[in-house]
């Protein structure tokens, strides 16, 4: 809509928050679509009731040409009892927890936590050492294959390749966990293609032994998405 558009419906929705709250709590802005509210002396509860008074607020703001729209907010929220943390704590545990409840409670509110601390930690140490791996030719990285058994005969006819991964220091991490990551960041490309080039080559080794011998791998849907992946799949 342009940067002019974007300042006067800022200023929109300061001036409604404003006329929400008590002459003694502040309202500031602080960067991109983030505010940040001062509440003194306000109760968890309270807190929760404000934030259900501002998602309503944020299903009816005029904008400069008249239009009428809405928008989902997200946010999170810190009790400072002893007020022994300085500025920068506070805003980095604010941040960490909004960044949790975009990905995990979109729409809603979540006070600061250890236990969302240690999960947001966990996520980046993730992230970190799954780059770490795969730019060291997939260090820690690894295929394990379950078999398909004829019932009848008892005899193998093929396997699945299943993907698993060990970081440096995440030991306990499953496809649940680094898949959605990978599928993410993009990085899902690169890994699903040394999962196609190693299964393949393994499944290239048990035919010459055991003949026709099948082996299937799971695909992403960002690698359906990727130019010529089906004619490499029919290359390799």
């Amino acid at each position: 809509f342009g940067y002019r558009y974007s300042e006067e419906l800022l200023a929109k929705i300061v001036k409604k928050l404003c006329n929400m709250l008590k002459s003694e709590q502040k309202v500031y802005y602080f960067l991109n679509d983030k505010f940040i509210i001062i509440l003194p002396n306000y109760s968890k509860k309270q807190t929760f009731e404000l934030f259900d008074n501002i998602k309503s607020m944020a299903k009816y703001v005029e904008t400069i040409d008249g239009n009428i729209i809405d928008f989902s907010v997200s946010a999170s929220a810190i009790e400072l009892i002893d007020n022994t943390l300085d500025n920068d704590s506070i805003i980095d545990r604010l941040d960490m927890t909004l960044t949790y409840v975009k990905s995990n409670d979109r729409g809603n509110i979540r006070f600061y936590s250890e236990t969302i601390e240690g999960k947001q930690l966990r996520l980046e140490t993730v992230k970190k050492e799954l780059n770490e791996s795969i730019n060291n030719n997939f260090e820690g990285f690894e295929l394990f294959y379950q078999p398909w058994i004829n019932a009848r005969g008892k005899e193998i006819l093929g396997c699945e390749a299943l993907l698993r991964w060990k970081g440096k220091t995440i030991k306990d991490s499953n496809p649940m966990e680094f898949i959605p990551i990978l599928e993410e960041n993009g990085k899902i490309i690169e890994v699903g293609r040394w999962v196609m080039e190693t299964a393949m080559k393994q499944q290239s080794e048990w035919k010459k032994k055991y003949g026709n011998f099948k082996v299937s791998f799971n695909v992403s849907y960002r690698q359906f998405l990727e130019k010529g992946y089906v004619e490499n799949l029919l290359e390799t």
